[in-house]
């Protein structure tokens, strides 16, 4: 993939000056697919706490049912 972007990229645009404009749009993807990713995940293992609590799996308050 990175491959394919920088073979579309001209050679003159690869240079120093626009080395970030070139790297900024990948760490930016990156960022905000790891952010929806650890979304999920915190919203998934919140969501089967709650299934386990309400199905008496786990014990919250103690074990005293």
């Amino acid at each position: 993939m990175i491959f394919y972007l920088y073979g579309t990229i001209p050679q003159s645009s690869i240079s120093l000056e626009n080395f970030p404009m070139t790297i900024a749009p990948f760490v930016f993807i990156l960022v905000l697919v790891w952010v929806v990713a650890g979304l999920l995940l915190f919203m998934l293992t919140k969501i089967l706490m709650v299934l386990t609590v309400d199905a008496g799996i786990i014990n919250m308050n103690g074990g005293t049912n």
